[in-house]
């Protein structure tokens, strides 16, 4: 299409606002306003492509349009049905949950991904926390263990370094 039709994308919005599907045939467009419009330019592309009809069912889950797809049909082929036409909105659905199902996955996998790097980080941290606290208090340790045996030291110092020995 040229500058001033209505692009796909938009009229795979409105169809699936309206939970049904888009039928273009030679001469004529079933579902869609805008797109009938255009009748013309799909006669000519329809024609040049060899087909008979093509189906537009949009593709979404909830009230997320994820696109579109197009079945068509050869030229002396039947019409699109009713029920085919339903089958196809269903199609598009079932698709759209997929899609949906999909993203979700990765997104799982992905948060997963960042739980395991933080879960990593603190381990390291809380290693080198645990090395920085050690090492002074070794020292502290041996000082007072050294402290409350040592015969320079008064009662109440021995007392004192034997609570921080404790």
């Amino acid at each position: 299409p040229t500058a001033g039709r209505s692009p796909p994308p938009a009229a795979a919005a409105r169809a699936w606002a309206h939970q049904r599907v888009i039928i273009i045939e030679p001469d004529q467009v079933w579902g869609d306003a805008p797109l009938a419009r255009d009748s013309g330019w799909f006669t000519d592309a329809l024609r040049e492509a060899d087909l008979q009809a093509v189906v537009v069912a949009p593709v979404g889950v909830d009230d997320e349009v994820l696109g579109m797809m197009i079945a068509a049909r050869r030229t002396g082929a039947r019409r699109w049905t009713d029920g085919e036409g339903v089958a196809a909105l269903e199609l598009g659905h079932d698709l759209g949950r997929a899609i949906a199902n999909a993203h979700a996955t990765q997104r799982e996998r992905r948060l997963l991904q960042e739980l395991r790097e933080l879960e990593e980080t603190r381990r390291k941290f809380l290693r080198v926390l645990t090395h920085e606290i050690n090492n002074p208090m070794t020292v502290i340790a041996a000082n007072a263990e050294f402290l409350s045996h040592s015969e320079f030291s008064d009662e109440r110092d021995r007392r004192r370094a034997q609570a921080i020995v404790r």
